[in-house]
This record gives C-alpha cells, structure tokens and sequence, in this order.
C-alpha cells in the first residue's frame, strides 16, 4: 500500500511537471519577493515551493547574484542558500550589524502538496536526547523523564510465601522490589531500582518493556556530570563504522566539565555477543532458531539483550508490536505486523550466555564542543575507545591448575596444542583402565572389571594422535 501511494504520487507530480512544460503560462504563476535579510549566510525561505529554477532572479542591494556562484536553490522546498554574506561590511558599520535589501522575482507551480512527507516518523539523532542536547558517547537510558524533579521518594514491596504439602517438604519463596527516586541534594538527583527474587525464572520476551527478575541500578545526575552503577544497558552511538550496545552490570561516569566531555565505562556483560543473518522463508513468521555456540555453556539469550532488525528497519519487541522472542530457547517469532518473505532479511544482535569464562569491558572517550575560527560554525571533536575481553581468573566452568594454565600459555593460538593429559587416577578398582608399560612406552587397556585409571580421549586428527578406535 505504501509502495502504491509513493508512485501514484510521483505519477501525479510527473503530470504536473509535463502541463507545465507544454502550457507554462497556465500551470506557473510568478512571484517577487523583497526581503531584508541580516547580515549573514542563514538561509532565505522563500514563500512558494516547486520553483521552476531557471526563472529565479536574486537582486542583492541591486547586484544581481548568479546561481552556483552566489548562492544555491533547493526549488522542491523553495530555500535559498548563500554563499557568500548577504551584506558586506562598510567603513562606518560593521557587517553583522547591517541588512541587505533582497528581491527575488521566480515562477513556481501552485501544488496544494507539501514539500516533504514522510510515511515514517524521522527519529532524533542517536548521539542528541530529545531536547537537542549532547547524548554522550554512552548512554544508560534513551526516554527522558522528570524524575529528577521532586523530593525523595522511597517505595517498595516484600512479600515471603511458605508451601508445604503431605508429599513435598516446606519451602520458602521471597521477593523484594524498591524503588527510590528524587533528589539527595539541591543538586544531585538519584534513581534506583533493586529487585530480588530466588524464583529461577527467565523473563518472557512477548511484551514492549522487560522487567528483569534479578535487578540494581542506581543513577546519580549532578548538573556537571552522571553516573550509574548496577545492571544498565551501555550504548555506543554516532559512529558510522560500528555501534556498541551491550547489557552490562557495572559501572558508567560520564563527565561535562565546559565544553569537554569525558566519559568511563567498566563492568561485566552476562554473555557473549553474536549477530546472525537470517534469510527469511516465504509465508513463515516463525519462529526463526537463532541457535546456539559450542563455547556456551547455556543455549539460552540474555533477556533484554537482543536487537532485531528485518531489511533494515529496526522492530520493537511485543506481541502486540513487531516481534516476540523466547529466550529459553533461542527463537524470535514476528506479528502480523511485519510480513516475512522469501526476500526478507532478518539480523539479529544478541547476548548469548553464560560463556566459559567470565568477559570484562572497560572503556573511554573524550571530546569537546567549539566553533570553527572564521566560519562560525559550531564543530565537535571526539574519541571513544572500548576493549571486550574474557577474563582468564573468570572460569565458569571447572578449574583449571597450574599444568592446565602453564599448557595453555605455551598453546599461543593454536588449539591442537591446547590439550592436557587425558589420565586420571581413580580408587583402585573403581578405574575402566588398567596401565601397561611396552618398554619405554605408557599405554592404557580397557578393562571391564575395573581398573585403576580413567582416560578422556580426544579427537587431534588422522594420523596424530596415540590411539585408535577399535569396536
């Protein structure tokens, strides 16, 4: 339906075009136009749009100006840009203090159509809030709210429940949820959420806001700077060669002093990032498997980690929105809303977690906001650094000893090196192996009475490893 409106607009305008080419006199009507207009390179909006461009004529204090040289026209919209100062300076005045008597005399088509229509709401730029100020390199929350205002308010709930039956022993379920929001001085204003619950549970992902079960976040906003600890999402924005956006539980200062802005990241992310493109199926919503790595020890999708766009546009979670998704078992499903097709192309950013070892994220930027010598132009200047790592002290399954860490040292980046000895001594008896000794050689036999050792074979490949597999 939106691809039949956008041509049968442009088929209109088309026609309109070709009438006034073949009668101009009854499709155009002439304008002139005499403005004053400071001294200056702002912009002139003229009162009609659908110029017809060869017809302009601009006169500047009675100097006729030339197109391409003096100034440029945007004849869709009817916006003149200058090129040089409308007024130059004199003897007895200054330039910024003078007015330039501009007329402009062009013909235009009189459409009843505006200049610009979009089908689609234009959204603010990601490193600006919606009040027009600076965003920063990383940011904790998109919605702006006036939570800042006010006094203290301190606001929760806690709720312990006891089962018991005839065939089940007595348990005990708790929760808390508190909230705080307001101001701590004149000046510094805190928000914070704690939620506990020991109820192992994975939030459902079919609705537009997502509460997790295990929660902190603390905000602290102080007119030079803000900070947030606690469980918060950390976005990189405004660059076009890469955005970063991970779920982290830590730490983020972001400071203001004049025009410089400082920044500090540091804290840890529950998974492992992964994008994935999907190439959509004819007449199938889902759900799409996002699938899993073998690194991972749990197969499940950090609640509230996923980014989920289809053919560039992205989507909101919901079932009364774009898209649901199961993070227990790793698939997105899409509304009515979103047709999938067999030309669809589907991306996904997730977390997917909890990974072998535990990951740290630590990052900085810098910058500063000034205006260009000469031109008067407001300019800004930054840099953003970010580091994604896994921590080796970070284990989350198993241990590793000072063999394991000596061998893996020695490894480099080669995994086939990678390996550890395979032997294990059991309590005599209790082992499916028996040890042997062939001369200067060490070998393990099989033994279905029990032996004294257990061995973990590994796969290194043909003809390199020790042993064979005989059935």
């Amino acid at each position: 339906t939106r691809s039949a409106a956008c041509l049968l607009m442009l088929l209109v305008l088309a026609g309109t075009a070709a009438g006034a080419d073949e009668d101009s006199t009854i499709a155009r009507q002439s304008e002139q136009e005499f403005r004053l207009v400071p001294a200056g390179t702002i912009p002139l909006k003229l009162t009609h749009g659908f110029v017809h461009a060869p017809s302009v004529r601009v006169f500047v204090e009675g100097q006729l100006w030339q197109p391409d040289l003096d100034y440029r026209l945007r004849a869709r919209s009817g916006l003149l840009i200058p090129l040089r100062n409308w007024a130059e300076a004199q003897s007895d005045t200054t330039a910024a203090a003078r007015r330039a008597l501009v007329m402009v005399s062009y013909d235009f088509l009189p459409v009843s159509l505006p200049p610009r229509k979009d089908l689609r709401p234009v959204a603010a730029s990601p490193d600006l809030n919606r009040d027009g100020s600076s965003r920063g390199l990383f940011a904790a929350n998109e919605a702006a709210s006036d939570w800042r205002a006010g006094n203290l308010q301190v606001s929760g709930s806690k709720t312990v429940q006891v089962s018991s039956g005839s065939r089940r022993e007595m348990t005990v379920d708790q929760n808390l949820r508190l909230t705080i929001m307001g101001q701590l001085t004149p000046d510094i204003a805190v928000r914070a959420f704690l939620s506990d619950d020991n109820l192992p549970v994975v939030p459902e992902g079919n609705t537009e806001e997502l509460r997790d079960i295990d929660k902190v976040l603390v905000e602290l906003t102080a007119p030079d700077w803000a900070a947030t600890l606690g469980d918060f999402v950390a976005r990189r924005q405004g660059s076009t060669f890469g955005n970063y956006r991970r779920k982290l539980q830590g730490f983020s200062l972001r400071a203001t002093p004049g025009p410089a802005l400082v920044e500090v990241l540091a804290g840890s992310p529950r998974g492992i990032y992964r994008t994935l493109q999907i190439r959509g199926q004819e007449a199938n919503q889902g759900p799409y498997y996002l699938g899993g790595s073998g690194s991972a020890g749990n197969l499940f999708i950090v609640a509230g980690s996923e980014r989920v766009t289809l053919d560039g546009q992205a989507l909101t979670r919901g079932a009364d929105r774009d898209y649901v998704v199961d993070y227990v078992t790793g698939t997105v499903t899409f509304t009515y809303r979103q047709l999938v097709t067999a030309e669809s192309t589907i991306v996904v950013e997730f977390e997917e977690g909890e990974g072998p070892f535990g990951r740290t994220v630590v990052g900085g930027g810098a910058g500063a906001e000034f205006v260009l010598p000469g031109l008067q132009l407001p300019a800004r200047v930054s840099t953003r650094i970010i580091r994604e790592r896994d921590d080796p002290s970070r284990l989350r399954t198993g241990e590793l000893g000072a063999d394991d860490e000596a061998i893996l040292r020695l490894a480099g980046d080669d995994p086939t090196l990678a390996m550890a000895g395979g032997v294990n001594v059991t309590v005599p008896g209790e082992g499916q192996y028996d040890e042997q000794l062939d001369g200067g050689k060490t070998t393990y036999v099989f033994n279905d009475l029990g032996g004294d050792f257990d061995v973990v074979f590994f796969y290194v490949g043909p003809v390199v490893g020790d042993y064979n597999l005989d059935r």
